[in-house]
């Protein structure tokens, strides 16, 4: 009776042990998250108050603009710095008058006080809601205590009666001449109102009076309900000690109708340290609420739970007593198994060796309850895998055979209850009656899949390792220093033309195959791997038993201990003498490949050469054709003028005013000409010298050339977009504007359209030119960048015009030629590559 007692006291000791240190641990977790809970209230109103303040800021500043931007003001103001006190006092009520109704406007974005000062540091005029007309002039008269400020600044004043956070800004004329301060001042009352609205709460300012704060006028609040008013009282002496250390504090109180949370923010004077104000804001939340609720069903749930454990502890703490009174040694060791990763079986001899006895963690390794096995629900035979099941019999019966007591399975696979099969680890005990015949089996079993798996995957990569080593055809070694024992992978016997079933590798013996002028500097590169932990790289000659030469590549490393010793190198070979030998090859072919190259590039280079002349040829025929167009004109008019020239000798219209005429008119037309010869030469002028020039006096340059002939095909060309600068050669490119706007022409005149138009748009690092003239099919727009691809009929086109642009605008000029179809026609894009002037 004793032993129970002591027993039951021990289980009553443990249980309020455990039950106090999970209570003190639910404590600490519930105060964490309350705090998290009252930091985030103090966050919301430290932001909301900063929101409220911000918006008085703006609402001072655009105050401040509307007095600095008024000239009436400043000629007040101007007015009063050097007037008499009479004449000041009728400046101040200009002043105050005039001020009335944008003060009014002021007062509704919560603006209380406006105060003029004037450079002496003396207030001019001071304007609030509280003053009559009369009593403001009078006290301003007499009003000397407010400072000047030549800048802006931030101040927060209390007074007996109110408390203002007042803005102060300095007035300058245009000539920057300061004549003045003016200062706005919101009350707290009004940023109390705003911050209100903004938090969400009830929000109120504690002013300090002396050494104290006016808690006791918060609790005369007509809005303060009695129970903010009581966890105001019950809290005071907390409250006013930590106000009078002017913290930063939250706190929470529970009443019957829920939790409040309760923040305070002092409220510090601007370059000022000590405060004279609290904000305070409180409100019910119901997140606290939660988490007292929960923290008090935890206690309550832990407590019970704790009891039902302990109870039924208890119990089975009686029952085990008496247990380990009878068989100790056994409930200990089936303890173990019960708690370890090996689970107890005991199977009955029978052909499906149903299961007797099994220790409680078998559903850890089979999935299967304790009970499914006991109750014959499973039979483990049926959980053994198809094709082990038999290893697993012979095994069985080549131990009762051979009369031994206890034998070790080899691995065989169980499948658990989820269908997946695990390896396992069988050690079996034979349990015999008196007349030695085998009644059960006693064993235990390790889930090893794991390991296994690692044993697999050690056999797989072993594997994949030698394939990858005979495809690759590089051997591995290791060297163990301490024993000087050496072993190859497969393939570097293969390498080393050596039997593995014959040859023991030995370090001596490899190093007498090294060829003797190499030996000695392989032995440097051996000692130098061994000093440090840096893989080391090397080629050296091996001569085999039949004289033959090869060159091995190596990489090695060693590994050290923390002594500085070495242990063990690891390192592969290759034998690279085909490589060599290629490399040598390689480098005479190279040698003659170079030598070809330049040869091919010059003919090369000779060849593009002659394309651009016969690009350049083609374009001069088309320019001889376009200034065929231009003269045509001005030749007929000469010749009409010239034949006339005889009927009006006749008429006797011929006078000295009339040659004068005669001779300024054709002059004119010759001129014409003569410009246009220019226009071709500067055209076609060869100047191989980049310069930067206008894309769009380029583009006009090249049209003023075409003009006859578009206009005589009836062709309008439109230009637009902003004009800009390219450095490069501009002749070359004025050949290719020729070609494309050439191109555009022709396709328009062949397509016979009525209409004809060319639209020729510049960005900053595009130029498009697209015309009407009803583009090409897909087969054509792949190749009509080709070289002597045309479309033209035979003997009117050389197919090098497009192929010659693209060359000037991709290899010369650095840009990018292509072209695509539109809706009415080809459109040609050069895109430059780099950002354009």
């Amino acid at each position: 009776m004793k032993l129970k007692n002591k027993l039951f006291f021990t289980y009553l000791a443990l249980f309020a042990l455990l039950f106090s240190f999970g209570f003190i641990l639910n404590s600490i977790y519930k105060n964490i998250l309350i705090d998290d809970e009252l930091k985030d209230s103090l966050l919301t109103l430290e932001t909301n108050f900063s929101i409220a303040t911000h918006y008085d800021e703006l609402y001072a500043k655009s105050a401040y603009s509307f007095v600095q931007k008024n000239p009436q003001i400043n000629n007040i103001l101007v007015q009063a710095l050097q007037g008499t006190p009479q004449e000041k006092s009728l400046l101040r009520k200009e002043l105050y008058t005039y001020m009335q109704k944008p003060y009014d406007s002021m007062r509704i974005r919560g603006i209380e006080e406006l105060q003029f000062i004037l450079p002496d540091a003396s207030s001019f005029l001071k304007i609030n809601e509280t003053q009559k007309d009369t009593k403001i002039l009078k006290e301003l008269d007499e009003s000397n205590n407010s400072k000047g400020a030549n800048k802006h600044s931030n101040t927060l004043h209390s007074s007996p009666s109110f408390y203002l956070l007042k803005k102060t800004f300095p007035i300058r004329d245009e000539n920057d001449n300061f004549l003045g301060s003016f200062e706005v001042s919101f009350s707290l009352e009004s940023i109390q109102e705003n911050l209100t609205k903004i938090n969400k709460t009830q929000t109120y300012f504690l002013h300090k009076k002396e050494e104290n704060f006016y808690i006791d006028a918060l609790l005369n609040e007509p809005q303060i309900t009695d129970e903010i008013k009581d966890i105001f009282i019950r809290n005071k002496q907390n409250i006013h000690a930590k106000m009078q250390r002017e913290e930063t504090f939250t706190l929470y109180d529970e009443t019957q109708n829920g939790v409040y949370a309760f923040s305070f923010l002092p409220i510090k004077k601007v370059h000022r340290s000590n405060t004279f104000s609290y904000i305070v804001s409180f409100a019910q939340n119901k997140d606290i609420d939660n988490i007292l609720l929960g923290f008090r069903a935890i206690n309550l749930t832990a407590f019970i739970a704790l009891v039902i454990i302990f109870y039924l502890s208890y119990r089975q703490a009686l029952i085990k007593r008496d247990l380990l009174e009878t068989s100790k040694q056994q409930a200990e060791l089936l303890s173990l198994f019960n708690k370890g990763e090996i689970t107890l079986f005991k199977w009955k001899n029978n052909d499906n060796w149903d299961v007797e006895y099994v220790s409680r963690n078998v559903q850890r390794t089979s999935g299967y309850s304790r009970g499914e096995f006991l109750n014959a629900q499973v039979s483990y035979v049926s959980l053994i895998h198809p094709d082990d099941v038999q290893t697993v019999f012979e095994e069985v019966q080549n131990a009762i055979q051979r009369g031994l007591e206890t034998f070790v399975h080899h691995p065989y696979r169980l499948k658990r209850k989820d269908g997946e099969y695990r390896w396992i680890l069988d050690t079996s005990y034979l349990i015999k009656d008196e007349e030695q015949n085998i009644t059960h089996f006693l064993g235990y079993i390790l889930d090893i899949t794991s390991s296994k798996e690692q044993e697999l995957e050690l056999r797989e990569s072993q594997k994949n390792l030698n394939e990858a080593q005979t495809d690759a055809k590089i051997g591995s070694y290791y060297l163990n220093l301490s024993t000087n024992t050496l072993k190859w992978s497969q393939e570097h016997y293969k390498i080393m033309k050596k039997d593995p079933r014959t040859y023991t590798p030995c370090v001596e013996d490899v190093l007498s195959y090294i060829h003797k002028d190499d030996q000695k500097f392989v032995q440097e590169q051996l000692e130098e791997t061994l000093k440090t932990l840096k893989r080391n790289e090397f080629e050296y000659r091996f001569v085999f038993e039949d004289e033959t030469i090869h060159v091995h590549a190596t990489s090695q490393i060693s590994k050290i201990s923390e002594d500085g010793k070495a242990l063990e190198m690891t390192g592969t070979v290759q034998n690279v003498t085909a490589t060599k030998l290629l490399e040598i090859q390689l480098k005479e072919l190279n040698e003659n490949l170079s030598h070809e190259v330049d040869k091919q590039t010059g003919e090369i280079i000779k060849k593009d050469k002659i394309l651009q002349e016969q690009s350049k040829l083609a374009a001069m025929g088309e320019m001889v054709g376009a200034i065929a167009h231009q003269w045509r004109q001005p030749l007929n008019s000469l010749n009409i003028n010239i034949q006339n020239l005889d009927d009006d000798y006749h008429d006797g219209l011929i006078t000295k005013e009339f040659i004068d005429n005669f001779i300024q008119k054709q002059s004119k037309t010759i001129r014409f000409m003569s410009n246009t010869i220019d226009d071709f030469r500067n055209f076609f002028r060869i100047d191989k010298i980049t310069k930067k020039f206008s894309v769009k006096e380029a583009v006009n340059a090249t049209i003023s050339i075409q003009e006859a002939q578009l206009k005589n095909h009836n062709i309008l060309v439109h230009i637009a977009g902003d004009d800009f600068k390219i450095h490069t050669l501009q002749s070359e490119f004025s050949q290719v504007l020729l070609n494309l706007i050439t191109n555009a022409k022709d396709a328009i005149v062949e397509n016979n359209v009525a209409h004809g138009e060319i639209n020729i748009t510049l960005s900053k690092d595009k130029l498009t030119i697209a015309d009407n003239g009803g583009g090409v099919s897909p087969e054509i727009l792949e190749r009509i960048f080709e070289p002597y691809f045309t479309t033209k009929p035979q003997g009117k086109g050389t197919g090098m015009g497009l192929y010659m642009s693209k060359m000037i605008i991709e290899q010369n000029i650095g840009a990018t030629l292509s072209a695509h179809n539109m809706e009415k026609g080809l459109c040609f894009v050069i895109a430059f590559e780099t950002p354009s002037a």
